[in-house]
């Protein structure tokens, strides 16, 4: 597997938070227009791109690192997420499947590059805003 990209949220989880809390989180708000109109797409086409795919599946979930796994028809692909200094950071690791893959891969390249990944690392960042918030006007404090 190749290593296919690396963010980090810049913002900081408040002390206490895991990685369960901000995906909880992150599910609450809806994604930018834009990356929701690219997940549109690739959900009409994963009849063709996804067969005997279950999408993206837990390998193993802690509290400050996880990681998934997807197989389908265009790549094997591995999703790692870990806390570092109280800040998320992801890393993709990908293998393309034959031509079809690797065709693939250069055609979401900008999109994903530009749209998708940037709009996921603010969300994400607003969310671990959204967390310390909370958690600065929770009871008790």
């Amino acid at each position: 597997m190749r290593l296919h990209d690396v963010w980090e949220v810049e913002a900081e989880l408040p002390e206490g938070a895991t990685l369960d809390d901000l995906e909880a989180e992150l599910r609450r708000g809806r994604p930018p227009a834009a990356a929701a109109g690219l997940y549109a797409v690739r959900r009409a086409l994963a009849p063709l791109l996804d067969r005997g795919s279950e999408g993206f599946v837990p390998v193993y979930l802690e509290p400050a690192e996880r990681l998934y796994r997807i197989e389908n028809r265009t790549v094997t692909a591995l999703l790692h997420v870990v806390l570092v200094d109280r800040r998320a950071r992801v890393a993709v690791y990908v293998t393309p499947h034959g031509v079809l893959g690797r065709v693939y891969l250069a055609l979401i390249e900008p999109f994903r590059r530009f749209v998708v990944y940037p709009s996921l690392v603010r969300r994400a960042e607003a969310s671990a805003t959204a967390l310390a918030r909370a958690g600065s006007t929770g009871p008790g404090r």
